[in-house]
């Protein structure tokens, strides 16, 4: 396997980038929204679990017709995440959504209709994770996209245990008990 980088910082530069408030800011928007994301999605299983649970799906045939019937279970979708293996047009699954959106309203949300609070921390989550990996990957002049799913996970754990050994736990408002995961 070759781990060669196809431009290698000095170690000057590197310590410039690793000072940087760009890149300080950068790491701080993106452990706080991964921060968030986490305890959002808590919050809205909390209460969209149960909802889940009182209803039954099933996949749609169409799964089961195609080359990917080896890989959907006939039986019930065990967790939302999965609801996409289903009629969304059935009325249990535009139910389920409807419950969904009125229990959003009911737990403070007011977001777009139709939206989970969940899903949208998630995305400002990504957000912030594509803009450290775009400044970490332009000092190795790397383009982002090149990098598989699992060099990507590791290239932003090394950037956030880079910013937080430059600038402290501190500063990342990470002294809280639990936090560090969220550089890990």
């Amino acid at each position: 396997m070759n781990t060669t980088l196809p431009f290698t910082p000095s170690r000057k530069e590197f310590e410039k980038f690793a000072a940087s408030a760009e890149f300080a800011e950068a790491a701080k928007q993106y452990i706080h929204a991964k921060a968030f994301a986490q305890a959002e999605r808590e919050r809205v299983d909390a209460y969209v679990m149960p909802i889940f649970r009182s209803f039954t799906f099933k996949p749609d045939p169409l799964w089961a017709e195609g080359q990917d019937r080896r890989r959907v279970d006939p039986s019930e979708i065990s967790s939302p995440d999965k609801l996409y293996l289903a009629d969304l047009s059935s009325p249990e699954v535009v139910a389920f959504y409807a419950a969904c959106a009125k229990a959003h309203r009911e737990h403070g949300f007011n977001g777009p209709e139709d939206a989970c609070p969940a899903l949208i921390a998630k995305g400002h989550m990504i957000e912030a994770e594509n803009a450290l990996l775009a400044l970490g990957c332009a000092l190795i002049h790397v383009d982002p996209s090149t990098l598989s799913l699992s060099k990507r996970e590791a290239f932003i754990k090394l950037l956030c245990s880079l910013a937080v050994s430059t600038k402290g736990r501190k500063f990342f408002g990470l002294s809280l008990v639990g936090s560090r995961n969220l550089v890990r």
